[in-house]
């Protein structure tokens, strides 16, 4: 993507991004999707103009979605606050990925797609009635599976608001973090369950901190650099006029 179409499409993003800030961290809770990491872009064999067309597409389903979350009152049950997340995730999850099926088209990167997209959302996952279907999950499972989501929640808040001040904590602690939550979700299903779920969900990937936490929009992160650098490269390509010498 040019430095100049990078910087146009990001300009719409900034009050939705500040929202996400003060609401605190939620699944696709950034501007920024998580095929923006490089490794999933090689891995999806996304080029400048595939990633054009999913981005812009995020955005329209993205935006919505940010200000349901943004707009629940503070006072709500947090069971009513679940649903009505679950709700607003189901609508943008469903327009991204029939947008998704246009663009990967070759069947082995769309189900590569679909295995990183499972691996993403870590316990989140298991909220999907088609994925405790595949999985035939028992009530206990569900309760776990629940409570681990909603620790894990709490979890990213915290690592949401050191993250914004500083990134290398939150960088470092994370590889446990991500450790751990795969090992939960392999103690707590059976082991047919556990070959269904490597089926579902392929090679393991190590999401970096920042696919969650950094919208590039602030100073440090790996998102914030690469924006700095493609501002600059910017200013480059179209330098300011000469002053005018005052008369």
């Amino acid at each position: 993507m040019t430095a100049a179409a990078f910087a146009v499409l990001v300009v719409g993003m900034v009050d939705d991004a500040s929202a996400q800030r003060r609401a605190g961290w939620r699944m696709y809770g950034t501007s920024l999707p998580w095929f923006y990491n490089q490794g999933v872009r090689q891995q999806l064999k996304i080029d400048d103009n595939a990633y054009n067309t999913l981005n812009k597409t995020y955005v329209q389903y993205w935006t919505p979605y940010n200000q349901a979350v943004t707009a629940l009152p503070a006072d709500l049950e947090e069971q009513q606050r679940q649903q009505k997340i679950a709700a607003a995730y189901g609508t943008f999850n469903t327009g991204f990925n029939k947008a998704a099926a246009q663009v990967f088209v070759d069947p082995d990167v769309r189900n590569r797609y679909n295995q990183l997209q499972l691996q993403y959302q870590g316990y989140g996952a298991f909220n999907d009635p088609a994925v405790q279907a595949r999985l035939k999950l028992n009530d206990e499972q569900r309760v776990a599976f629940n409570k681990y989501y909603t620790d894990w929640n709490t979890q990213m808040n915290t690592y949401a608001g050191e993250y914004a001040t500083n990134p290398a904590t939150v960088t470092k602690a994370w590889p446990d973090t991500w450790k751990q939550t795969r090992e939960r979700i392999n103690t707590t299903l059976t082991p047919d369950q556990r070959k269904t779920w490597t089926e579902m969900t392929g090679d393991p990937y190590d999401f970096p901190a920042d696919v969650y936490f950094d919208d590039g929009g602030r100073d440090g992160g790996t998102r914030g650099q690469e924006r700095r650098e493609e501002r600059r490269e910017e200013r480059r390509e179209n330098p300011p006029p000469p002053a005018k010498n005052p008369r």
